[in-house]
Parts: C-alpha cells; structure tokens; sequence
C-alpha cells in the first residue's frame, strides 16, 4: 500500500502528535508499505497537493490540527480545504484532527467518494497519559497498516479498543485524561457506503437544486459555475 503521510510540527499539540506519527510512518516502512513523507516543512499546501496529484491512490494520513473544513499546514495555512479537496477524490483518509469529520470530512465523502475518517469534535489529550492517548488515537491506522481494508470493521475494533484505553486511564486513577478519551471516542467518524453522513445543508441554490432531484447523489454532480471560474474561488463559497 502506498501512503502519503503529512505532519506538521510548530506547536505544543504538535511536538506530540508528530511524534506519534513518526511511530506509524517507521511501523508502516517495517511492513513494507511505500511511502511518501511530508513532515514538518514539507506538510505545506504546495507539497500536499503535488503529492496527492502525483500519487492518485495512495492513501493519505494527516496529524494534527484541523477544523470543520481546513487541515492545517506547517506554515499555518490550509493545505487542504472545501476549495481544493477535490485531490481526496476516490482515496482513503485518515485524519487525527479536531473537526475534520464534520464538514470537510462529510463533503469528501459526498463529492468526491472519499472514505474519510476524523473527529466531529475537538480531539484533547493530558501530559500525564500520552502513551496510552497515543495508543488510542494511532489504533485505526495502525489496523489499516496491518492489512484490515474494511474502514467500518476498523472502526468497530478501534471503539472497542478506546473502551480498553478508558478502563486502563480509570485504573491508574487518570480521571481526567478518562474524560477526554471518552470524548474523543464518541467524537470518532469514518464516512464510508456503509456509514456516511447525514444530510448536509448547502448555501449553493444549484447544490439545493441538484439535491432536490437527485437526492445524495446531487452532491457529486459537478457545479457549471464553479467549473468557470478560472481563480480560485473563498471555501466559504463552495458548494
């Protein structure tokens, strides 16, 4: 399987996950998997588009901060967004960013045939548990790596485990930490045919129109507006 991994590193959060990233980027490369690295300078927007352009199928992991509609790069700019995730066509995603599952994520899917996986809510760890926060939050990847294809069973077994992790934190009386594992549990979404989003509302009167006709499926046919546009057009404004 080739994977393309992007991990920026520039703040507190990041010193963390970036690390925990580089734990799946060396178990990926013992299993034989080919990858393509983009780590802290190199997890900038120009880099991440030319690498998914140039590796159309590879699957793509992203750490760490994102919100409803952006992932965000070294460089605190967007890498991608609702402007140009258009690169997420037919790929898988995973994603260890707050957020990420609710707009991005769920146009992804809807648009583009994106088997998505992210947070619908904030994604919070304490210093005082980072091994088994670490554990919890690389289990899916790490069962994607070792050869699961089913999103949907990684989902079931990665759940079972963040209910393992939550009981060892309360064991070792990390109650907090057990609180905010808990959130990060419920907050967990893999947008797959199996499993995809809810209906989402749309600001675009053709978006609505494709939709009244089509159902889910007006999600996927392409808006004649916006291929017009030769610049690029605000997130804000996409559709």
């Amino acid at each position: 399987m080739k994977i393309i991994f992007a991990a920026p590193k520039f703040d507190r959060a990041t010193e963390y996950s970036y690390e925990w990233c580089l734990e799946l980027q060396q178990y990926a490369r013992s299993l034989g998997h080919e990858l393509v690295i983009l780590n802290i300078e190199d997890a900038v927007k120009e880099k991440v588009e030319a690498a998914l352009t140039n590796h159309p199928s590879a699957c793509f992991c992203f750490y760490d901060h994102g919100n409803e509609s952006c992932l965000w790069g070294n460089d605190d700019e967007h890498i991608i967004d609702l402007s140009n995730n258009n690169l997420f066509k037919n790929r898988d995603v995973y994603t260890m960013a707050c957020l990420s599952a609710k707009k991005l994520g769920a146009d992804s899917y809807l648009r583009y045939k994106t088997v998505f996986w992210g947070s619908y809510d904030l994604i919070s760890f304490t210093t005082d548990a980072l091994p088994l926060f670490k554990k919890a939050l690389n289990y899916g990847m790490t069962l994607r790596l070792d050869g699961e294809t089913d999103w949907n069973n990684i989902m079931d077994k990665t759940l079972l485990h963040d209910d393992e992790v939550i009981d060892e934190m309360m064991g070792q009386g990390k109650f907090f930490a057990a609180a905010l594992m808990l959130q990060n549990r419920n907050a967990r979404r893999v947008w797959t045919d199996k499993t995809p989003p809810n209906d989402q509302p749309s600001d675009c009167k053709f978006r609505r129109l494709a939709l009244k006709l089509f159902g889910q499926r007006g999600w996927r046919i392409p808006n004649p507006l916006r291929l017009l546009c030769v610049s690029s057009i605000s997130p804000t404004l996409q559709c």
